[in-house]
């Protein structure tokens, strides 16, 4: 089972990889950014953590383009070979 990162919007860590591996960056950020922008985001209320969610949502999905970008490197080096 996926574990729940956005408590307002139910993105769980598997909506955010998906998201990142098919669009190269993560539109769910962008679109927790404009809900906390025009208020509908509860993040700090409904997270156990007490805290917005957007530096968790950005840490996954930084750490799934690093990911994907060394293993496309990797593909790209191994094929040269």
């Amino acid at each position: 089972m996926s574990e729940l990162v956005c408590y307002c919007f139910g993105y769980t860590s598997e909506d955010i990889e998906q998201d990142v591996i098919q669009n190269g960056k993560s539109t769910i950020f962008e679109r927790i950014m404009n809900e906390k922008k025009a208020g509908g985001c509860q993040c700090a209320e409904k997270n156990p953590k007490g805290r917005w969610c957007l530096s968790d949502v950005r840490q996954l999905a930084d750490q799934i383009l690093n990911k994907t970008s060394i293993l496309q490197n990797f593909n790209k080096w191994f094929f040269y070979i």
